[in-house]
């Protein structure tokens, strides 16, 4: 077993790995990306371990939203990243809900080279990244899902907005609940792989 000692000094940090053979490649997140360093084992060798991942760009939703649009609408969360290759990884944690019973909420992440729409906005001639549905048997009831995926086909060094939509499935007052009212309710980020 691999024990992790992270001292943090101002401008200055050090990190003792109990692993002599130095086997299993570590990394740290520091400053809001994803670090490694060569890391001195007991004989005084070094090894290089992993490189190093640009830091990542995050879109939250701060307060709820709700809508009764049955086409795509913006929610307000957007995210922007300039690709160093041809794939970016987005990963994201939703929190919605339909106040009728049996119905739902379609859920949509587009990616666009221009300026994501503000809330409330219908989508633009933009690519659609991901997409999926809930269904709540209960009127009101939060439903949770989440996302991880790796979007290719990216230009490097064009910007890109990522944001995210939804819409009702067939009737209903629809809410993006916000990370007001619950922590970490809507939130995604697209980071540099």
């Amino acid at each position: 077993m691999t024990q992790t000692t992270i001292v943090v000094v101002p401008g200055v940090y050090q990190v003792i790995v109990d692993d002599s053979a130095l086997t299993v490649a570590h990394q740290w997140m520091i400053s809001g990306s994803w670090t490694t360093k060569l890391l001195e084992n007991q004989n005084g060798l070094t090894q290089a371990v992993g490189g190093i991942k640009q830091p990542y760009n995050q879109a939250s939703l701060a307060s709820d939203y709700t809508s009764t649009s049955g086409t795509y609408v913006a929610v307000g969360m957007a995210a922007s990243i300039t690709p160093t290759d041809t794939a970016v990884e987005v990963i994201g944690s939703l929190t919605v809900q339909n106040n009728t019973a049996n119905d739902g909420v379609g859920i949509a992440l587009y990616r666009t080279t221009g300026t994501a729409p503000v809330q409330g906005a219908a989508v633009g001639a933009d690519t659609k990244v991901w997409e999926n549905a809930t269904i709540h048997a209960v009127a009101g009831q939060n439903m949770s899902l989440g996302f991880d995926f790796v979007d290719t086909g990216l230009s490097v060094g064009q910007a890109y907005q990522y944001y995210l939509v939804f819409k009702q499935i067939t009737s209903g007052t629809i809410k993006a609940v916000g990370n007001a009212t619950l922590q970490a309710a809507c939130s995604f980020y697209v980071q540099n792989i």
